[in-house]
């Protein structure tokens, strides 16, 4: 069991995101980012009575909708939770929305840099819930369907694996507080894959 198939941790971050926003409101602007474009920096702004609660909703709505889903369409959930990507599925959509909020939080209290983009932090987080998926098996019956992937040795994944979630915690790092944010996480991404090949090859 891991944080992409146990129950609480998105609810964990539900209740995170709207504490947050409740604790936070008096203290911020009147007006707050609520939505990034496609090359990831933020392109709209709304009243903050009403945007601090847009991502919890979000997430809950997610919640609610992997939930109650398998009442109305049982076989494919069933084919989905043989796969062991149903759970995975729910909780990394709470997550995508966990970040957003964890964002605007933090770029509307001054933390985090305004220019942050969305879509290098969210890449760098699915990142580290890919290698965590890998490791712990869960992506097993996916890896299978995919030639290149599945010569990859389990000893490999092992070892290429914390380095990978490393490099995206640098990334996520680099997102909030650094120039240049994409580099924080390709840098070491490229750097454990070259040694790891480098190894491969002796």
């Amino acid at each position: 069991m891991t944080i992409l198939t146990k129950h609480w941790p998105p609810l964990l971050v539900i209740i995170l995101g709207l504490l947050g926003g409740f604790l936070s409101l008096p203290y911020l602007p009147s007006r707050i980012p609520v939505h990034w474009g496609i090359d990831g920096t933020v392109s709209t702004y709304t009243d903050k009575s009403m945007g601090v609660y847009l991502n919890p909703a979000g997430m809950i709505v997610s919640y609610i909708f992997f939930t109650l889903i398998p009442y109305s369409d049982k076989r494919r959930v069933r084919d989905l939770r043989e796969i062991g990507i149903y759970e995975p599925l729910r909780n990394t959509a709470v997550y995508t929305f966990g970040f957003a909020q964890l964002l605007v939080l933090g770029i509307s209290h001054g933390i985090v840099n305004e220019s942050a983009n969305y879509l290098i932090g969210l890449a760098c987080v699915l990142l580290a819930l890919s290698v965590e998926a890998i490791r712990s098996g869960i992506a097993t019956p996916i890896l299978r369907l995919i030639p290149l992937l599945n010569k990859v040795s389990n000893e490999r994944i092992r070892r290429v694996g914390p380095l990978l979630q490393a490099s995206a915690g640098l990334g996520i790092l680099g997102t909030f507080f650094a120039p240049y944010q994409i580099l924080w996480a390709a840098i070491p991404v490229f750097v454990s894959l070259a040694l790891e090949i480098t190894r491969t090859k002796k």
